[in-house]
């Protein structure tokens, strides 16, 4: 059964008591999607990493945890989160090990180059312009850096509403093909192991050198 209209919002932009509720429930549901995107980042020592959407703060909670010298900067459009996971990580934000940043994938309020990683999960769906925002996402990484998004499959997001309110549903090949024309040569869908039966995939590519 499709979920109401107002939950798949809520998903997109959690807000209010309900949407700090949900930010917790998801970073328990989502924890193994996240811990498969972290793992296929490649950091560096001293990376420097962006998260695009990150809701509850799952992923940079692992980010900051198992790369203990890395810096994470953190972009989220939904006011609501970014005071919950400010309240989660007030060491690693006076440390500098952590900057939150209110805003959207396009355009990202970030210089160009900066990053050597960058990293977004369920999100996708919800932006406007899959393609700028991807443009967006090789833009603030160093050459060579890598990107990883992390989705679940057309048919559960087209069976949960998704499609019917306009959202992208769009796979993981698809995804992969749009990232090599963004400018990541070598992107390639890999499917995840799914006890859930989400379908969930991640999508890997490095950003082409500077011509």
């Amino acid at each position: 059964m499709p979920a109401p209209a107002w939950i798949i919002s809520q998903l997109g932009h959690p807000r209010g008591l309900f949407g700090r509720l949900l930010g917790r429930i998801l970073n328990r549901a989502n924890l193994p999607l996240n811990l498969h995107m972290v793992g296929a980042l490649e950091l560096p020592p001293g990376a420097e990493v962006l998260e695009v959407g990150f809701g509850g703060g799952v992923a940079i909670e692992l980010i900051l945890r198992h790369a203990p010298d890395a810096r994470v900067t953190g972009v989220e459009r939904a006011v609501d989160m970014l005071a919950l996971v400010r309240r989660r990580f007030p060491d690693a934000l006076r440390g500098g090990r952590l900057e939150l940043v209110e805003g959207s994938i396009d355009p990202l309020p970030l210089a160009d180059g900066r990053f050597d990683a960058a990293c977004t999960a369920n999100c996708v769906y919800f932006w406007s312009d899959v393609d700028a925002g991807l443009r967006e996402l090789a833009r603030v990484l160093r050459p060579g850096g890598i990107l990883v998004l992390a989705i679940n499959s057309p048919e559960v997001l087209i069976a949960a509403g998704f499609a019917a309110q306009g959202l992208n549903t769009l796979g993981a090949d698809e995804l992969a093909t749009r990232m090599r024309d963004a400018g990541f040569g070598d992107a390639h869908a890999r499917r995840m192991p799914d006890p859930g039966r989400r379908g969930t995939s991640l999508v890997i590519g490095h950003r082409d050198a500077a011509d």
